[in-house]
């Protein structure tokens, strides 16, 4: 027994698993080539379209200048299960449309019509099915991808304010998501 393993070994045990980091990248990819264009399509305000894209978590800048918000936000969670022979992950992915923590009626409304569209535009079959990396066709970023919901980002939140669509991602084994960074 020794404390150490091959590096070959690792590589090996990562096939079987999924990687949460192509997900949220694909997700916001979507969302900031086509998000705006459906906004504006559907005739919402230019203070409502989004001005920026981030992981949650990510510094926002300022909370003051109003004109850099609202910003569309991406971040959730993992789950592992066993599947065939490997493990298949569940994640549960999570879409804001963020203000600054204090903000009116009208935007929070805003907020919940922009994760509405996000949630129809995820819908669409070309985002909804099986996703295939268009940069690298060998790799599957998810087997498929449901939605679950909405929910308010909770009224005590001190850094944002907001509405959440959810979604289920699921990545089964053997996608490919680990030979390329």
């Amino acid at each position: 027994m020794s404390w150490t393993v091959d590096t070959a070994l690792v590589e090996a045990a990562a096939t079987l698993l999924g990687r949460p980091v192509p997900v949220y990248d694909a997700v916001l990819r979507i969302m900031s080539s086509n998000l705006n264009t459906v906004l504006d399509e559907f005739g919402f305000p230019d203070r409502a379209l989004i001005k920026s894209f981030h992981y949650a978590g990510e510094d926002l800048g300022s909370l003051d200048d109003m004109t850099l918000w609202p910003k569309l936000l991406v971040g959730g969670s993992t789950r592992t299960e066993e599947f065939g022979t490997g493990h298949q992950d569940e994640l549960h992915v999570m879409l804001t449309c963020a203000w600054p923590p204090a903000v009116g009626r009208r935007e929070f409304q805003e907020a919940m019509d922009v994760t509405a569209v996000a949630r129809a535009l995820m819908r669409v079959p070309q985002f909804a099915g099986r996703l295939q990396d268009p940069d690298h066709p060998t790799r599957t970023i998810w087997s498929h991808c449901l939605p679950l919901g909405f929910r308010a980002v909770p009224p005590d939140f001190a850094r944002y304010s907001g509405y959440i669509a959810e979604f289920l991602v699921r990545q089964h084994p053997n996608n490919n998501l680990w030979t390329t960074l």
